[in-house]
């Protein structure tokens, strides 16, 4: 290679290097600004919240810095030429409530410009506390001095807004000698239930963020009751037969409950909801009990409900139940009933009576049936042994032609009688139509062996129906097959062959 292009290589290099390094050297030379609030350091773009405090600024560069500006709010608070490399300065009391935007701008002797951008808020102000319920402020606004409601039941809820952080808050209620609070705050919200007590209650509210300031307010409630409670008594019979009644009883008043009674007549009164000094966040708007009623003799009663509220204004209401117990005599009591649509004629000398004895405690059941003119013609005794709960009457009486009476008698456990009596005449009486699964042949046969099996032979005559038992048999009969039958015969050929050779 000959010098000159040698010569010609190496200046492209020395170009390039120069093109890489001239901006590096040019950044490398650019001014540096530190800004810090409270001694704290800043970045360029951030936002702080501060209480106040000074500004503090300091410059360094590689060349002479000819121009330093400080600025607040479009407002020039430091214009300088250091001729310096470099520039420090604090400025105190500088920052105005809320929002302050503070910009360095820096230039040195190479021409470089450098910018430094930050926005400070200055926390001078309480934090504001506003209400959605039980009426609504807007936060920063002054509370109403007294609201007056007529109702007890009152949600508080509300607010509060500051730059900084809330550390302290409490949303308190005072009435009648006691307090309930709630100290809690999400999302800067607050929220909480009570019941307030008859006359004056107050709702403070206090919060202070972490520069110590504070926000206080409250209102006065008071609380008037004009209506008279409200009373319900629902699940309530008006006839029982056990001697414990269990209503529901309601009672309701808009501020407060102050108690709810009953009196049985005969008896002392009964309080389910006793008088309290403890009202605020009892909770005694609406009051539900079931208490558990006692009537101890059979009658009639009118039983006297009361609820009083704390104005002293009262509601009455008179429940009336008869009590009627089931005595023991009515519970062996049967129930006589006939079935007409499976009973009727047979002919003019038959009547198939179906009929039922039910409910009860039977030890006899008899049938008799009387013709006006003929006199008796049938005279059974169906049932007559230890007592039943239920008994079927399925028999076929004997009747004569014209008006009869059957008389179904029936005694209980407590040897009490019971008769039931109905008439038949054989000129508009229904005929007996079997059942339709039954077979008709089968069922005409049934029928007159029935007469002949029924047919009375001797008045009084106690008729028991038996059923008779079947043997029990085994579930398979045994059956020799003639597989094994062949083989027994070859068994016991053998064994006669073998016993002939033996005697030979």
């Amino acid at each position: 290679m000959d010098e000159w292009t040698r010569g010609f290589a190496l200046l492209l290099v020395l170009l390039s290097v120069a093109v890489v390094l001239g901006p590096l050297a040019s950044a490398a030379s650019a001014p540096t600004i530190a800004v810090s609030v409270n001694g704290d350091s800043v970045l360029d773009g951030d936002r702080i919240v501060v209480p106040g405090g000074n500004l503090s600024v300091d410059v360094t560069g590689n060349e002479t810095i000819t121009s330093v500006v400080i600025r607040v709010d479009d407002q020039d608070l430091i214009d300088t030429a250091p001729n310096a490399t470099t520039y420090s300065t604090t400025l105190d009391d500088v920052l105005t409530a809320r929002w302050n935007t503070v910009q360095v701008i820096v230039k040195d002797e190479a021409g470089d410009l450098t910018t430094h951008q930050i926005s400070v808020y200055k926390d001078t102000l309480r934090p504001d506390i506003g209400l959605k319920s039980p009426f609504e402020v807007d936060p920063g606004y002054q509370f109403p001095t007294v609201k007056t409601y007529s109702k007890a039941d009152m949600e508080v809820s509300g607010t509060v807004e500051d730059r900084s952080n809330i550390t302290a808050f409490s949303a308190t209620v005072i009435g009648g000698g006691r307090s309930v609070e709630t100290t809690t705050l999400s999302d800067d919200r607050f929220s909480m239930n009570t019941t307030l007590v008859p006359g004056n209650n107050s709702v403070v509210l206090s919060a202070t963020d972490e520069y110590g300031h504070r926000t206080y307010r409250s209102t006065r409630i008071e609380v008037t009751d004009e209506d008279e409670p409200t009373l319900s008594i629902t699940d309530w019979p008006e006839i029982t037969e056990s001697e414990t009644v269990t209503p529901t009883v309601r009672a309701i008043d808009a501020v407060a409950v102050r108690s709810v009674m009953y009196r049985i007549p005969g008896q002392p009164e009964n309080r389910l909801v006793e008088p309290t000094s403890k009202l605020l966040d009892a909770g005694r708007t609406n009051i539900t009990r079931t208490p558990v009623l006692e009537i101890h003799r059979p009658g009639t009663y009118n039983v006297t409900f009361n609820v009083t509220d704390y104005a002293g204004q009262w509601t009455e209401e008179t429940k009336t139940i008869q009590y009627d117990p089931v005595t023991a005599a009515e519970q062996v009591t049967p129930d006589i009933r006939v079935n007409e649509a499976r009973s009727g004629l047979l002919n003019d000398s038959r009547y198939r009576l179906n009929a039922t004895v039910a409910n009860g405690s039977v030890t006899t059941v008899f049938v008799e049936s009387e013709h006006r003119w003929d006199g008796i013609h049938f005279h059974e005794t169906m049932y007559d042994g230890t007592n039943v709960s239920e008994y079927s009457i399925e028999e076929n009486v004997g009747i004569e032609s014209g008006q009869n009476e059957i008389t179904i008698e029936v005694t209980d456990a407590m040897g009490n009688l019971h008769v039931h009596h109905f008439a038949v005449n054989t000129t508009n009486a229904s005929t007996y139509v079997p059942p339709t699964t039954e077979n008709p042949a089968t069922t005409e046969q049934d029928e007159s062996s029935q007469d002949t099996a029924t047919e009375p032979t001797t008045a009084g005559v106690t008729r028991i129906s038996v059923t008779e038992q079947t043997p029990l048999s085994p579930n398979t009969e045994t059956t020799a097959s003639l597989s094994s039958l062949l083989s027994i015969l070859a068994i016991a050929s053998g064994g006669v062959l073998a016993l002939t050779r033996r005697k030979t």
